[in-house]
């Protein structure tokens, strides 16, 4: 039962971008489902349902606009990133603002392979 489960919640991660920690926390309130299945974990026929229903609803939610594709949310500036949430109750054109910064101060950071 987990094989094709795991074919279905990888083509999944992928189409939504969402990280697989986020897929296990959200469906099924555990982060490590998806490492879990990689390692050969069995599944009850309910938990799969549970998996295969949270994959239908983002699905129609994703059709109508109601949700968005995650993608990694971690940002890696954390100076930056605290400053940027301040300033969003009073200016979040500055807080997007400070936010696209950190994101170019990382990117020839992770260019030359550095974390």
């Amino acid at each position: 039962m987990s094989a094709p489960l795991l074919a279905r919640v990888e083509g999944f991660l992928v189409e939504s971008g969402m990280p697989q920690t986020v897929f296990g926390r959200l469906a099924l309130r555990d982060p490590r489902f998806v490492g879990d299945l990689r390692r050969g974990r069995e599944t009850s026929k309910r938990t799969a349902r549970r998996a295969e229903t949270y994959m239908h609803r983002w699905r129609a939610q994703f059709e109508r606009g109601e949700v968005q594709k995650l993608g990694d949310r971690r940002c890696k500036e954390p100076r930056l990133a605290d400053e940027a949430l301040r300033l969003a109750g009073r200016d979040p054109m500055k807080a997007i603002e400070l936010l696209r910064i950190a994101i170019e101060s990382i990117q020839p950071l992770a260019k030359a392979g550095r974390p």
